[in-house]
């Protein structure tokens, strides 16, 4: 599938910035209504592995 976000729009627009995108997987545009509880508990779970790793 192909993602967008506002990083990827600035960085077509030019700009030299360090983007991420960070979520559950889902299958189309408007995930939100097609996303699993669990998806977004393991989302939530990775960002604050990292934020535990390299953030303290």
């Amino acid at each position: 599938p192909f993602y967008g976000s506002d990083g990827s729009a600035a960085l077509r627009a030019g700009n030299d910035f360090k983007v991420a995108l960070i979520g559950p997987g889902v299958a189309a545009s408007h995930g939100i209504e097609r996303t699993h509880k669990k998806g977004i508990e393991a989302t939530i779970d990775l960002c604050m592995a990292y934020i535990e790793k390299h953030c303290f």
